[in-house]
């Protein structure tokens, strides 16, 4: 499944692989919404080439946990 990675980030976008972006059935620069914990997100996609395998990175400043399963929103 789709990770997603909590990272201090300067910014709000969805770093993420070019695996992710295929699994998540999506392109760079799209908006996905989703969820994690819970909680529902939106955020713009940005392609990170030096990212490998199923996971994204996102400055969430979660307290909660450091990386979790991402389920999107259909």
């Amino acid at each position: 499944g789709l990770v997603v990675l909590d990272s201090k980030l300067d910014d709000k976008f969805l770093h993420c692989s070019k695996q992710f972006l295929n699994i998540a059935k999506a392109k760079n620069e799209d908006i996905l919404e989703f969820k994690l914990n819970g909680a529902s997100f939106k955020a713009k996609l940005c392609l990170n080439d030096d990212l490998q395998g199923t996971v994204a990175l996102l400055n969430i400043n979660s307290k909660d946990f450091a990386f979790k399963k991402l389920i999107i929103n259909s």
